[in-house]
């Protein structure tokens, strides 16, 4: 038997997971930006990796 879903609500819910999966960093990616960037030589490497 199939199930009738309301994608409305399921895509108001992807668009928020996505939405913050852009502008939220994980603490673990925060940590290895600033490890990238401590250990990079270059000025434009710096500048690319500067959050």
């Amino acid at each position: 038997m199939s199930r009738i879903l309301n994608t409305e609500i399921i895509i108001s819910v992807i668009e928020k997971l996505v939405k913050k999966a852009c502008y939220e960093l994980d603490d673990n990616l925060m940590c290895s930006f600033r490890k990238a960037y401590d250990k990079e030589e270059s000025k434009i490497g710096k500048e690319t990796i500067k959050i």
